[in-house]
């Protein structure tokens, strides 16, 4: 069984929250979420990995796009 992503739980808690209503919550836990991604995309030394990292990732576009939280 897969371990869950630090990024995973809070991009999820997020839209939950957003979905009912809290959206200020919501758009804090969404930036941890972008903080953690963002810290863990600058571990990766090599560039081409980084980027596919940061782009090819379903999560961590919707991480970084802020896709499925209401605003």
């Amino acid at each position: 069984m897969p371990a869950l992503r630090t990024e995973e739980v809070l991009y999820h808690s997020a839209a939950v929250l957003s979905a009912c209503g809290a959206r200020d919550e919501a758009e804090r836990l969404l930036e941890r979420a972008r903080a953690e991604v963002a810290r863990k995309a600058e571990l990766i030394g090599d560039s081409a990995l980084r980027q596919r990292f940061v782009a090819e990732v379903p999560l961590d576009r919707a991480v970084r796009s802020g896709e499925g939280i209401v605003r």
